[in-house]
This record gives structure tokens, sequence and C-alpha cells, in this order.
């Protein structure tokens, strides 16, 4: 499902002068992680590759919004600028911020997760992808890898990031397309 999508995203290394930035995004369930684990294990091995899931990053159920204001704020500004970035993981079972990473302004850098691309961070990005796929496959999948309890709160993350689509429209800032929507 995936390969022409994976090949594409390594050909960008082979004209590449600098680090990559590549964004994943789509709703819960269309295989966006999938396909993050796919680039990373075909991306050359002379180039750092670094995998942000913004499931890591989301402070909570009701923190997509943040989450995407962070990584295009915080991340993406700071490796425009050639620097390195720091992003603090969410601990969902404690309900709390935990340890601290930082992300090296010289390497490739994928980020994947509902709410990735934005009018702002497509612009600073190598490549943005859109992966999607019928809602009930999608929940099918999503419910089924779950090891958490968001059975409970699928409805409030679909209306969530439904809202986030509506006002961001990131499948219009997309530069790859991955199953439905165009």
């Amino acid at each position: 499902m995936f390969s022409s999508t994976v090949a594409a995203l390594i050909s960008l290394e082979a004209t590449s002068t600098g680090p990559l930035t590549i964004l994943i995004d789509g709703p819960s369930g269309a295989g966006k992680t999938t396909l993050a684990a796919q680039v990373e294990t075909a991306w050359p091995a002379a180039r750092k590759l670094v995998v942000l899931h913004l499931d890591d990053l989301y402070p909570g159920w009701q923190g997509l919004d943040s989450a995407s204001a962070y990584v295009r704020d915080s991340i993406l500004l700071a490796r425009l600028a050639g620097q390195s970035a720091r992003w603090q993981r969410w601990d969902w079972a404690a309900h709390e911020p935990a340890e601290w990473h930082e992300i090296a302004a010289d390497v490739d850098l994928v980020v994947e997760g509902c709410g990735a691309i934005t009018y702002q961070s497509a612009r600073v990005a190598s490549a943005s992808v859109w992966v999607d796929e019928a809602e009930e496959t999608r929940k099918t999948r999503a419910l089924g890898r779950a090891d958490d309890d968001f059975d409970q709160h699928w409805d409030e993350w679909d209306a969530q990031f439904s809202q986030f689509v509506e006002r961001e429209q990131p499948h219009r800032h997309a530069s790859l397309f991955v199953g439905l929507t165009r």
C-alpha cells in the first residue's frame, strides 16, 4: 500500500543538501504509523532519521491542537533556524508530562500523527503526506491496536480531528497522498 510513497520519500534524500523534514498526517487508524515505520526501515543508513510520533506529544485526549502548534512553532521553526529542538513526552498512564527529548538539528525527521500538517508546517517541510482510509476500516484498526482506553475516547478524538481538518485543511497542503482524500 505504501511502497510508492516510501520510494518517493526516500528519493528526497538524493537531492537534499540538508536535513529533511517529512510530515505524515491523516485520521486515526489510516496508517500513518505504519507508513512512518516503513520509511524508517528503508531510510539510508548513512543518514540519521528520527521519527516523532505525535501520540507521544499530545497532552491528553484534548491535546491535538496544542501538539500541532508545538510542532509548528517550536520543533519546525527551530529546525528551520538550524537549531536542535526539544519536546516533552506525555505519560498517558500518569496523565502528566514526562521526560524531555532532543532532536539534533542535523538529523532527518519524520513527524507522524493527527495534526502534523498545517499550512505553516507544510511550507517548511521537505514533504507532507496525507494518509486516509474508510472510517469503518480506520476505527477497526485504531481500536484493535490500542492498549489504552481509546475506545472510550474515539468520538471525542474524531470530533477534535474533524475540527482540526475543517480549520487547517491539511489534505490541501500535502505533497503526497495515500488512500481516499485528494
